[in-house]
């Protein structure tokens, strides 16, 4: 039986309008009337999943792909990337002519480093500028970044094996994090927290962050506009986040169950 369903968010349970339509609302709200946890899991910051945490009211946001979780409203764990090691890896990146933006993220702030007098005008209005000169004086939760060169990214994954250095998927921008902060690690926390077994798990995601998730839930569900690796990894495979295809594979495949079980009962 279902205990919990964790979902990634862009190109998942959002469209690409970056919306969860009223028919996507309504069946996590039926989910959780039927004691069923949601849990987002995401690479986004805390500051811009807010929005989808006010409007669904989830149980449980994992954030920054694993390095802060808010279990109920409060924090449950994070995982942090040391200064010390973020002071090493920001100016090696500045310093490649083929990086573009830097974004840093503390737990309370968001910062921009770049070359640029044009690039620096990135969302001030989100980022505050930072003086790559200064060095940084706490950890971070995360540093994104535009990279246009593979080798580079490929030489970054070998210089700094404590840390996960992702791509993202048809685009040029990177992150680092702290090894072992990612989501099948957080939700790994929460099911021992609440001793339910992984087995009552559902996951769905579309990226490469998904994937250990997807291959270790119970249930694991590739998006149909997911890439390959995912597909590969799941049990199952829904339609794709434009056509509400989490919330149709929700409805048909746990609600729609729960339903035939409480009128054989």
């Amino acid at each position: 039986m279902v205990k919990m369903i964790v979902l990634d968010l862009d190109k998942t349970l959002l469209n690409d309008d970056g919306i969860i339509t009223d028919y996507s609302m309504k069946t996590l709200k039926i989910c959780m009337e039927n004691n069923i946890k949601i849990a987002f899991a995401t690479a986004r910051s805390y500051d811009s999943t807010l929005r989808f945490i006010e409007r669904v009211k989830p149980n449980i946001a994992i954030m920054n792909t694993g390095a802060l979780t808010i279990y109920e409203n409060k924090i449950f764990d994070q995982k942090p990337l040391p200064m010390k090691i973020a002071n090493k890896i920001i100016p090696e990146l500045f310093q490649q002519k083929s990086a573009g933006k830097i974004l840093i993220e503390t737990e309370n702030e968001k910062y921009r480093i770049c070359k640029s007098d044009v690039e620096n005008d990135y969302k001030p209005w989100e980022y505050k500028k930072w003086n790559i000169e200064e060095p940084l004086v706490n950890d971070l939760l995360k540093i994104r970044f535009e990279l246009f060169s593979e080798d580079i990214y490929l030489d970054l994954k070998e210089k700094y094996p404590e840390c996960d250095i992702i791509h993202f998927t048809n685009e040029d921008w990177h992150m680092v994090q702290m090894k072992g902060a990612n989501k099948i690690n957080a939700i790994r926390r929460i099911v021992e927290k609440d001793k339910i077994s992984m087995n009552n798990v559902y996951a769905f995601g579309d990226d490469y962050n998904d994937i250990d998730m997807i291959r270790e839930c119970g249930i694991g569900i590739a998006m149909g506009n997911g890439i390959d690796e995912v597909k590969n990894v799941a049990k199952y495979v829904c339609g794709n986040n434009n056509e509400d295809g989490v919330a149709k594979w929700i409805e048909k495949y746990i609600l729609k169950k729960s339903e035939t079980a409480s009128n054989k009962r």
